[in-house]
């Protein structure tokens, strides 16, 4: 009987001793479910953390400047006839400085972008001075982006302190932007009672005072500009970089009429485009004080749409087709030939 019992009992206590071992095992998996949710979920969160911040340092990077914008305008640059090295040398100016602003390397209010750019009329230093302009005012490095053109004539006074003040108030009217100087050399070597030179330590004192926040580029013939910047002592160590703008070869220059012949809705015949190669390799030789490049091609242009014009007022408006509207015929370009112009050189 009380083997019974004990036997009865035993068995009592195996099956408490198995529910006990059942019951910690449920808990303890209850709790590793409990803890893989927990650990899932902050992975998620800090996953989204990351996303965010990711997010924001890309946004923080999109801010820096309009991409699309950038990329127009340099597409503009590069659409340029000519002008290789200049291109070159603006494309990695800006990957430098596009890198620095990414990077957060570059101190805006320090920075000085102060050019010379030397060669002959006609060369697209004007052009060029628009974009960079442009492109700087996108990358942020410009506050307002205008660019303020002048010359000797608009900072020159007759008399001492007005050259000082005209300069002041063309250098305030460029602030955030460009002050673009042409013909900069015009500033010298005009004697002991001339005031170019109360503009130019004018001019020097601004960039140094005001650094990053306008910019100064200067301009004119190439041999010229090498005499204004040795004209005062600190005077070339303000700029940082020169661009030398060559002159355009012939083939080169009447690429460029025929663009802006079809900007006027204009057509040349092959013959037509001789006498404008020939005419510019004619008075390329004659230029001694600098071939006019572009400049004299929008000239040729604009004379021969003129002679055109001349030549179709005496045909009755209603014979008038519109492909003599259209067509600029040898006609219209005679003045320009080599042996009407050998005739008024005799």
């Amino acid at each position: 009987m009380i083997s019974t019992i004990l036997q009865i009992l035993g068995v009592i206590f195996i099956i408490l001793i198995l529910v006990f071992i059942y019951y910690v095992f449920k808990d303890l998996s209850k709790k590793t479910k409990e803890s893989d949710s927990k650990n899932l979920k902050d992975a998620n969160e800090n996953d989204s953390v990351n996303n965010v911040e990711n997010n924001v340092e890309n946004d923080k990077i999109e801010s820096f400047f309009d991409f699309k914008e950038l990329n127009n305008l340099l597409n503009e640059l590069n659409s340029l006839e000519g002008l290789e090295e200049i291109k070159l040398e603006v494309n990695e100016m800006v990957s430098v400085l596009k890198y620095d602003l990414e990077e957060g390397n570059l101190d805006l209010k320090s920075i000085t972008n102060h050019y010379v750019f030397s060669g002959n009329p006609g060369t697209g230093k004007t052009t060029v001075a628009r974009l960079i302009t442009d492109i700087y005012k996108t990358l942020g490095i410009l506050s307002s982006g205008q660019l303020v053109e002048v010359d000797r004539s608009n900072l020159v006074a007759g008399y001492i302190g007005q050259s000082a003040i005209l300069t002041k108030k063309k250098i305030d009217e460029a602030m955030g932007g460009v002050l673009f100087i042409d013909e900069a050399y015009s500033l010298t070597g005009k004697g002991d009672k001339d005031f170019g030179s109360e503009v130019i330590e004018t001019l020097l004192k601004a960039m140094e005072d005001n650094k990053g926040q306008f910019m100064v580029i200067v301009a004119g013939y190439t041999n010229k500009m090498n005499e204004f910047l040795s004209s005062n002592p600190g005077l070339k160590s303000r700029f940082d970089k020169e661009f030398i703008f060559k002159d355009y070869n012939t083939d080169l220059l009447v690429k460029i009429a025929n663009k802006i012949f079809e900007s006027k809705g204009k057509v040349a015949s092959n013959d037509v485009y001789k006498i404008i190669m020939d005419y510019l390799d004619y008075i390329k030789k004659q230029s001694k004080d600098g071939f006019g490049n572009a400049r004299e091609v929008r000239k040729i242009v604009s004379e021969a749409v003129k002679n055109q014009k001349i030549r179709l007022s005496k045909v009755p408006i209603e014979k008038r087709t519109e492909e003599m509207k259209k067509t600029i015929l040898i006609d219209d370009i005679e003045e320009f030939k080599i042996e009407h112009l050998s005739i008024l050189n005799s």
